[in-house]
């Protein structure tokens, strides 16, 4: 409360506030509550929190309360939803309209999926209606290692590779995606210029 009301005369009414809450104490600590108000963008990051479902339900509930909020676990995506983008557009006609009834396998590391994967198949249900998302997983890392689209011919996937490189495999040729850099700087530049609502990710948080 009196951080709150130090910060209040320090704010210019004809300038953005945006309150970035670096770490998972945010989702626990409530002495941060009092700070949210003052902001018109609050930034998390969910990267590392212990219980994915959770945080997320918190920033549903926050956005239904008024906040604006984004969470660099969904910019990290960024390069993933570009390289979707490009495979739907690379696919041979006929194909979306197919895979609507087709799977989508989204492969995570770790026991159980984070935000990142979850946000994915979110973002992938909200796209494409009517696919059968699973998500499973593998060894290695935890966050994204690949996804693939079944259902339709010929069969695609999106795989992380490395030195910050995605491979694509469109059935038919195989190329490398580069991603964008994932340093906690390039993320919040990106989300700094997005100053306005992202209804993607609303939509997503549903």
């Amino acid at each position: 409360d009196e951080v709150a009301r130090l910060l209040v005369p320090l704010i210019a009414p004809d300038l953005p506030v945006v309150l970035w809450c670096r770490g998972p104490r945010a989702f626990l600590d409530r002495s941060l509550d009092p700070l949210f108000p003052l902001a018109n963008k609050i930034i998390f990051n969910t990267r590392a929190v212990r219980h994915p479902s959770s945080a997320i339900e918190f920033l549903r509930r926050m956005r239904k309360d008024g906040r604006q909020v984004a969470d660099l676990a969904w910019t990290r995506l960024t390069g993933w939803r570009e390289a979707v983008a490009h495979l739907m557009d690379a696919c041979p006609d006929g194909w979306l309209a197919a895979s609507r009834s087709g799977t989508v396998r989204i492969q995570h590391g770790g026991a159980r999926p984070g935000t990142r994967s979850l946000y994915f198949a979110r973002w992938i249900e909200r796209a494409l209606p009517g696919m059968n998302v699973t998500l499973s997983p593998v060894a290695g890392g935890p966050g994204m290692h690949s996804v693939v689209f079944a259902g339709a011919s010929p069969e695609m996937s999106i795989k992380l590779g490395g030195k910050g490189t995605l491979e694509v495999n469109t059935g038919e040729r195989v190329y490398s995606a580069l991603l964008p850099p994932d340093s906690e700087e390039c993320l919040m530049r990106e989300e700094l210029s997005i100053l306005g609502r992202d209804p993607v990710f609303e939509r997503v948080l549903g």
